[in-house]
C-alpha cells in the first residue's frame, strides 16, 4: 500500500471514530437533557403541591428549604451539561429528583392534615357556638323569669299596703 492510501484508511477511521463519538455524545447530551426537562416537571409539581400545601394552612418552611436545595441541584445538573459533563449532570438531576419527590410527598400530607385541623376546628366552632346560643337564652329566659317574680312580688306587696 502507498504512504497515501495508508494515509486516507487512516484518516477514515479517525473521522468514523470521530462521528461516533460526536454521535454517542450527542446521544447522552439528548437523554441527560430529557432528564433535566422530567426533573423540572417534578420540581414544578412539588412546588405547586408546596402552594396548595401553604393555602390549606400548613407550616412549609422546612419545605421551601428543601426546594430551593433541589433548586440549587437543578441549576448545576443545567450548568454540568452545558459544559459537558453529562454524568455528573445526572447525579445532580437524580438528586434533585429525589429532593423534590420526598418534598411533594411530605407536602400532601401536611395539606391533608391541614385540612383535617381546619375541619375539626370549624366543627368545635359550630358545636361551640350553639352551645353558647343555647346557654345564652336559657340563661335570659331564667333571668327573666326571677325579675318577672320578683317584680310580680313587689308589685303584689305595694298592692296589699
Amino acid at each position: 500500500m502507498a504512504v497515501g492510501s495508508k494515509l486516507l484508511v487512516i484518516s477514515f477511521f479517525v473521522l468514523v471514530m470521530i462521528s461516533n463519538s460526536i454521535v454517542l455524545t450527542n446521544a447522552a447530551n439528548d437523554s441527560v437533557t430529557t432528564l433535566l426537562n422530567e426533573t423540572e416537571e417534578l420540581s414544578t409539581t412539588a412546588y405547586t403541591a408546596v402552594v396548595e400545601a401553604k393555602r390549606a394552612g400548613a407550616n412549609v418552611s422546612a419545605l421551601i428549604d428543601d426546594l430551593n436545595l433541589a433548586g440549587e441541584y437543578l441549576a448545576e445538573a443545567y450548568a454540568l451539561n452545558r459544559l459537558g459533563f453529562s454524568e455528573d449532570s445526572a447525579d445532580c438531576a437524580y438528586l434533585c429528583q429525589n429532593i423534590v419527590t420526598a418534598v411533594k410527598h411530605q407536602a400532601d400530607v401536611l395539606r391533608d392534615e391541614a385540612k383535617t385541623s381546619t375541619e375539626n376546628d370549624l366543627i368545635v366552632t359550630v358545636i361551640g357556638s350553639g352551645a353558647g346560643v343555647v346557654v345564652v337564652i336559657a340563661v335570659s329566659s331564667f333571668m327573666w323569669h326571677i325579675f318577672k317574680r320578683n317584680q310580680y312580688r313587689t308589685t303584689a306587696s305595694k298592692n296589699l299596703r
